[in-house]
């Protein structure tokens, strides 16, 4: 998978470099290198909020527009990253002194 659209129920405004801001109604992920794993915290089976680095880094956004996803959002992103990162996160070998880090969703909210 190169890319991943990713259509949001509650659209972010995004800051242009220009200074301008758009709505955005969708996000597209880029497929995920290896300088991207910096972006993926140790705690993040632990803390949702630390995969918001890596949202912003992969779809090209600012930060501050990747704070102000909708929970609802966040989660559906977040069950694409597990595919993103399947094979490298998660399924480490604890014996052979792999780290073993998995992303876990926000809680459920009601009313999707």
């Amino acid at each position: 998978m190169d890319t991943e659209i990713i259509n949001l129920k509650y659209p972010i405004e995004i800051k242009s470099a220009n200074g301008g801001v758009i709505i955005a109604a969708s996000i597209t992920l880029r497929r995920m290198k290896a300088k991207d794993l910096k972006h993926v915290k140790p705690d993040t089976a632990n803390n949702p909020y630390s995969t918001i680095p890596l949202i912003a880094a992969l779809a090209d956004i600012p930060i501050e527009s990747a704070d102000e996803i909708d929970m609802i959002d966040l989660k559906k992103i977040q069950e694409k990253l597990s595919v993103f990162l399947e094979g490298f996160l998660g399924s480490g070998n604890k014996s052979s002194g792999e780290s073993q880090v998995s992303i876990i969703s926000p809680p459920a909210i009601s009313g999707t």
